[in-house]
C-alpha cells in the first residue's frame, strides 16, 4: 500500500511520468478493490455463518426444542412458524448434473401433538402423494433423538419435476419430509452425500423438559 502513495525519483523527472504512474496507481487500486469485493461476495455465506455462530454458538432454542447448528451451517430465514438453515460450504460434485447446497427447514412451534394415529394418517398421505407423482427411489426411515422418534419419507422429487421440463437437467437431489408424534416437522433437501449429516443433525435435537 505504501508503494501506491510513494512518489519515486523516476516519476519526478516529467509530468508525463507522473501521469503514467498516477494512472497505474488508480488501476492497481481498482483491481485490489475488485478482488477483495469478489472474495467477500464469493464467501458471503461462509462469513455469515461465522458471524451467526459468533452470536449464537452451536445451537439455538426454538419452540420446545434445542436445535443444533453445525459448523458452516447457519439460520438464514426465520419467522414465528419455522426457520430454515443452510450449509454455507457445500462439497458439490463437478459434473453436468444440477446440484444444490443442503437446506433444512424446521417447524418447531406446533402446540398440539399429532399422536400415533395422526402420524400414520400423515405417512399414508405422503406415500400416496409420492406414488401419484411417480417419484423414484422412495425411502422411509425412523430416526430417534432424545426420548422421541421421527419418521422421514422422500425420494428424488426434484428429478421428477425436472423430467417434465423441455430443458431437462439431470439431478441426484433428494428430499425428506419428517414428522414426529409430538408434531415436530422437518424438511430436508440436499445431495445424497448430505443425508448422513442430516440424520446426525436430527439425532442431536433435544426437547425442553
Amino acid at each position: 500500500m505504501r508503494a501506491l502513495i510513494h512518489v519515486t525519483a523516476w516519476e519526478r523527472v516529467s509530468v508525463g511520468r507522473r501521469v503514467l504512474c498516477a494512472f497505474a496507481r488508480v488501476v492497481t487500486l481498482f483491481l485490489l478493490v475488485f478482488m477483495f469485493g469478489y472474495l467477500a461476495y464469493a464467501k458471503r455465506y461462509q462469513l455469515e455463518a461465522k458471524f451467526w455462530h459468533w452470536r449464537h454458538g452451536n445451537s439455538i432454542m426454538m419452540g420446545k426444542y434445542e436445535v443444533p447448528v453445525s459448523q458452516h451451517w447457519f439460520i438464514y430465514d426465520q419467522d414465528d412458524v419455522a426457520f430454515t438453515m443452510m450449509n454455507s460450504a457445500p462439497n458439490l460434485p463437478r459434473d453436468s448434473k444440477f446440484h444444490t447446497t443442503a437446506v433444512i427447514t424446521v417447524f418447531p412451534f406446533r402446540q398440539r401433538a399429532v399422536g400415533s394415529n395422526g402420524l400414520a394418517f400423515w405417512l399414508s398421505l405422503q406415500r400416496q402423494r409420492l406414488m401419484r407423482d411417480e417419484v423414484e427411489s422412495v425411502e422411509e426411515k425412523t430416526l430417534t433423538f432424545g426420548d422421541e422418534s421421527i419418521t422421514c419419507i422422500g425420494g428424488r422429487e426434484l428429478s421428477e419435476i425436472l423430467r417434465g421440463n423441455p430443458y431437462h437437467v439431470e439431478t441426484d437431489i433428494i428430499s425428506r419430509n419428517c414428522m414426529s408424534e409430538r408434531g415436530l416437522n422437518i424438511l430436508f433437501v440436499g445431495e445424497p452425500s448430505d443425508l448422513q449429516s442430516f440424520q446426525a443433525f436430527v439425532s442431536q435435537i433435544r426437547r425442553k423438559k
